[in-house]
């Protein structure tokens, strides 16, 4: 957690503790919350699938948003939509007594309506499917970022590892027309500046 203060010092806009492909805990990635909301710092949480009970747990300790890996068709991104908000836009689950409502502290509906403000669906696209079906994701309403996992994007395509061949940038280039042309928010994993600059243009 020193190191987390340490990042947190240092400017970042936002944290996520990574369910998926990190060591990271429940326990931990309420820490990292705690610390988040101390500094000012939004933060998210990545969860191990696409599981509304995975998704409830991040948001329910208070994660601002989640990361949702490998989602595959439009229907994939509705169920995360769904599983992120409330009613009237969604399902989520409903339990006041736990942190992302004030332990019950802020009534209904101030709490529901304050998390459907501030709730961030980020879903990942990293498969030949998911790309093929890219402008029904991306007009799904209520998604918050379309973020493309180029490392396993290169492996759906062939290329494993290749994250520069061509082939594999036309696949990311495919998503971001697409997350263009609907208005969604681009993210992405990148490994130098170089390539966050070539990205973003």
């Amino acid at each position: 957690l020193a190191w987390y203060d340490g990042l947190w010092l240092a400017g970042v806009d936002l944290c996520s503790s990574d369910w998926q492909d990190g060591a990271s805990s429940s326990e931990r990635a309420q820490d990292l919350v705690r610390g988040c909301v101390v500094r000012g710092v939004a933060r998210l949480s990545r969860v191990r699938e696409l599981s509304e009970s995975w998704i409830l747990r991040a948001l329910d300790i208070g994660a601002q948003g989640v990361h949702v890996p490998n989602v595959r068709s439009a229907d994939d991104a509705q169920r995360v939509v769904e599983a992120c908000y409330y009613r009237p836009r969604g399902m989520r689950g409903v339990c006041r007594y736990v942190r992302s409502s004030d332990y019950a502290a802020t009534p209904p509906p101030t709490c529901f309506e304050r998390a459907n403000d501030a709730v961030l669906p980020v879903i990942h696209v990293e498969g030949i499917e998911a790309v093929r079906a890219i402008d029904a994701i991306a007009a799904v309403e209520g998604l918050g970022v379309i973020f493309i996992g180029p490392y396993d994007l290169s492996q759906a395509g062939g290329r494993p590892g290749e994250v520069d061949h061509p082939e594999v940038a036309a696949l990311m280039e495919q998503a971001v027309a697409a997350a263009a042309r609907h208005g969604v928010p681009v993210g992405t994993f990148v490994e130098s500046a170089e390539t966050a600059a070539k990205w973003y243009r």
